[in-house]
């Protein structure tokens, strides 16, 4: 397992002088996410973007493909920018927000139709994708009451994994919107297992879906890391601190100098 950043905690940085830093400190891929539109670059300037990443050493990870409520044609640019960046996988969100119960199943239907249709745009193109549960929103206007995502709980991967039936297709699993549901991080690892394709990890406190510094919080890192080995996973450790725009340095420093050590101390780098 490898370490890389998510770039929504890089917003008033360009790609390069992100890879500057994450390089400096030692990680080994960075994620593009949405915050960085480089798929709006012609062909000349993806390349020339690649070589400098690469010059840093580093490789690109995963690629955000989709905001939470699925883009298709979005996505698919996003695809298109992976190809271009030699990257293996594209996240493709979790679906609608459901505010009104009475549209899920419709919802439901239209999203799994997109994701077989996305899955094999990108499967065509040597590309592997991945839906990723995020935790229930508060709504301006409706007093307090949390809206559910489509995709939110460990049913809704596994259902939609099932109904998709992709072979490209997996799961990115986030350890904090695992706290912020409530479930069991170690259960879910051991449910999902090899249908997790791509990682991302922050804190969590109080079960607040805000994105803490690693070693900050309740996550219990050392059982996620030793699950995800027992697992087999291999794939990259990316960390995603879209709240500490103000310091990421300081944020992706403190990041890689806990996690690294915790690898060491466990027998696991």
């Amino acid at each position: 397992m490898k370490f890389s950043f998510n770039t929504n905690g890089y917003v008033k940085y360009s790609i390069n002088e992100i890879c500057k830093s994450l390089s400096q400190f030692g990680y080994d891929g960075v994620e593009i996410a949405r915050t960085h539109p480089v798929h709006e670059l012609g062909r000349g300037d993806r390349e020339k973007l690649l070589k400098k990443i690469k010059s840093h050493g580093l490789e690109v990870c995963a690629v955000q493909g989709a905001n939470p409520y699925l883009d298709p044609e979005y996505a698919k640019k996003r695809i298109d920018l992976a190809v271009d960046l030699e990257c293996p996988i594209v996240s493709l969100g979790c679906g609608y927000l459901v505010t009104d119960e009475r549209k899920r199943d419709r919802q439901w239907n239209e999203v799994r139709d997109g994701l077989r249709k996305l899955a094999q745009y990108a499967k065509d193109r040597g590309i592997r994708v991945v839906i990723e549960p995020e935790p229930p929103v508060l709504l301006v206007g409706e007093a307090g009451k949390p809206c559910e995502r489509l995709i939110g709980r460990l049913e809704d991967v596994q259902r939609m994994l099932a109904d998709v039936n992709a072979e490209n297709m997996g799961v990115l699993l986030d350890t904090g919107h695992v706290y912020v549901v409530r479930e069991n991080l170690l259960d879910v690892i051991e449910k999902l297992g090899k249908s997790i394709l791509h990682v991302h990890l922050e804190d969590n406190i109080d079960r607040i879906h805000c994105h803490f510094i690693p070693g900050t919080g309740i996550v219990d890192f050392e059982g996620a890391l030793r699950a995800l080995k027992k697992v087999g996973y291999e794939g990259f450790l990316s960390v995603e601190l879209e709240a500490h725009v103000d310091e990421p340095n300081r944020a992706a420093l403190e990041s890689i100098e806990y996690l690294g050590s915790l690898m060491y101390t466990i027998g696991l780098k």
